[in-house]
């Protein structure tokens, strides 16, 4: 959702990575944001889209395009028949 609502502004990605935060489950996902020269990471709050530090419990692994990470990972209508 992050990246959606930022994505109106700025260019964003989705970073796919580990979280020490979340047992039991092997990848998460985060959005940035390109803000004045550098990636930044997002956090929702309500209908408010954040900047915050990057958490130190998720390790990256792969950065996609927003379009490219919904076309791989979002199940559609048709999947879920």
């Amino acid at each position: 959702m992050c990246a959606l609502v930022a994505g109106e502004k700025y260019p964003v990605r989705i970073v796919l990575g580990h979280s020490k935060k979340y047992s039991g489950i092997s990848q998460h996902a985060q959005a940035q944001a390109y803000v004045n020269g550098k990636w930044e990471w997002l956090h929702l709050c309500g209908d408010d889209v954040l900047i915050v530090g990057k958490d130190n419990h998720f390790d990256a692994f792969n950065y996609w395009g927003i379009s490219d990470f919904l076309n791989k990972y979002m199940i559609t209508p048709e999947m879920s028949k």
